[in-house]
């Protein structure tokens, strides 16, 4: 009669060898959760935004002015009627945008429209970084962004 782990040739040899295999399948499946961890954590990079922005040259001084391209998306399975941007600077004194916001009929089911802003300091402003952020309301959803301006 038996009952040691021994005496059914339980065998502890871990030479290189024979460990060859199953080393093989734990490096091939940590490689593969690695692998499947950076594609799930791009999937946000890839997937459009409802409020895309860009400007035209981001930093200029307090006597130049600058264009704002706003790109907007419907996300929405179904067409937006009275679809709202609105676009304002953090500090409203300092930095002015012209429209302060762009009224849209009907967006398309997946329809995507730029606009264009002009955003300008207002006066002699100190040097730094400004805010400039954009609201989108498409029904009941309220999608923000922003970008900031470098002030030389």
């Amino acid at each position: 009669m038996s009952m040691g782990i021994y005496d059914d040739g339980f065998d502890f040899d871990l030479r290189y060898g024979k460990i060859k295999k199953p080393l093989f399948f734990i490096g091939l499946a940590a490689v593969l959760v690695v692998v499947l961890f950076v594609l799930i954590s791009s999937v946000d990079m890839i997937k459009p935004k409802a409020v895309e922005m860009k400007f035209s040259d981001a930093t200029i001084s307090s006597s130049d002015q600058t264009t704002l391209f706003i790109t907007i998306t419907n996300l929405e399975n179904v067409d937006a009627s009275d679809v709202l941007l609105t676009v304002e600077a953090a500090d409203k004194e300092s930095i002015a945008v012209s429209p302060a916001k762009e009224e849209i009929e009907i967006l398309e089911k997946n329809g995507k429209r730029i606009y264009e802003f002009v955003v300008n300091p207002v006066g002699s402003i100190p040097q730094g970084t400004y805010i400039v952020r954009a609201t989108l309301k498409i029904k009941e959803k309220v999608y923000d962004s922003e970008i900031a301006l470098r002030i030389n």
